[in-house]
Parts: C-alpha cells; sequence; structure tokens
C-alpha cells in the first residue's frame, strides 16, 4: 500500500506500507508503532501533553531528515494521508518515497527475533536491528 503524505511546508511524500493493517470497510489505515520502530523509524507517539518539556521531536515520527507530526483525537494518535494517484506517484521524485515497514520478513509481533525483557532495562535484553530500506495513518 502506498499513501501520499504532504508536509507542513508544502513538500509531498509517498509513504510505502508494505505490510501494514487493511481492513476494507474502514476509511483509515491501520499500522503498529513496533513495526515502525523495526524498520528504525523513531516512532515518538506519547502526546506532546504528557511530555515534561515536548519538542518538535516529541508526538512525531521521524524517518531520516522527515518529521511527520502527529495529531491526536481522543487517545488515537494519527496524520493525515491520501490515496495518490498514479501521476502523484510517477512525478515523486525518489528520495521523497518511503518505505515504512518492510517488504520482507513478514511481520511477525510473535517473533522470537525481539528483545524478551522482563521489568526495568538491565542490559540483559537481546537487540535486533535491521538496516532501512529507502524508497490518514493511526498508530494502535
Amino acid at each position: 500500500m502506498v499513501v501520499s503524505y504532504t508536509h507542513d511546508n508544502g513538500v509531498n511524500y509517498m509513504l510505502i506500507l508494505h505490510q501494514a493493517i487493511y481492513i476494507p470497510d474502514m476509511e483509515v489505515n491501520l499500522i503498529c508503532p513496533m513495526q515502525l520502530r523495526d524498520n528504525d523509524i523513531e516512532d515518538n507517539d506519547l502526546p506532546k501533553s504528557m511530555c515534561k518539556d515536548p519538542t518538535t521531536n516529541d508526538h512525531a515520527i521521524i524517518v531520516d531528515d522527515l518529521t511527520i507530526t502527529l495529531s491526536i483525537r481522543g487517545i488515537i494518535s494519527y496524520f493525515p494521508v491520501v490515496k495518490p494517484t498514479k501521476e502523484e506517484w510517477e512525478s515523486t521524485p525518489m528520495e521523497n518515497r518511503i518505505a515504512m515497514t518492510y517488504d520482507s520478513p513478514t511481520w511477525d509481533p510473535h517473533s522470537g527475533r525481539f528483545p524478551v525483557c522482563r521489568g526495568i532495562h538491565d542490559g540483559s535484553c537481546r537487540q535486533h536491528s535491521h538496516k532501512r530500506k529507502q524508497g490518514k495513518i493511526y498508530l494502535v
């Protein structure tokens, strides 16, 4: 799935979601924040109202030099997107096409490759990281 996101500065980006939750009857798209994090994308989904000293990086998704500011409705964080036309996709520069999730391996939230931790981090968690490929979302 590809969605078009227009930044506050007017620059348009194509966000590529290889593995997202798609429910045909829903008017919104869903993405698990852990999937973004697994793709080396910084997901700061704590609302600014809950931050001690909020900055522009709070309540935002940060990928490379792009900061996607999140909005909130009730308890749900989101940002507005639209389905791009073929012409919009083709005219978007490659550097503005961003893979938000991996195309493989298949997303498995129960995978044993994620850190296993109990309580406060004591340095014993196993970490796993991927190198991220270049190329209205609700965080649930």
